[in-house]
């Protein structure tokens, strides 16, 4: 079973979406998969940032503020 915790994220130069996954094992083990989707505005995509959880989630929000696409990608 998975369940799932969104939110948005604030300061980034592009729309983002910070979104958990936490996956549960038969045992009720669990983990957790962490993505923070990028999407510019006008595109056609949105940009999957999946970074090592060890980060933390302050390092993993500070990769997302600071990314920034060449313009002849969007």
């Amino acid at each position: 079973m998975s369940s799932f915790i969104t939110k948005e994220l604030a300061g980034c130069k592009y729309p983002a979406t910070d979104f958990v996954i936490r996956h549960t094992a038969a045992d009720g083990s669990y983990e957790y998969e962490h993505h923070i989707y990028l999407i510019p505005e006008g595109s056609n995509y949105a940009y999957d940032l999946c970074l090592d959880t060890a980060w933390g989630n302050e390092r993993e929000y500070a990769v997302a503020k600071s990314f920034e696409m060449n313009k002849e990608c969007l």
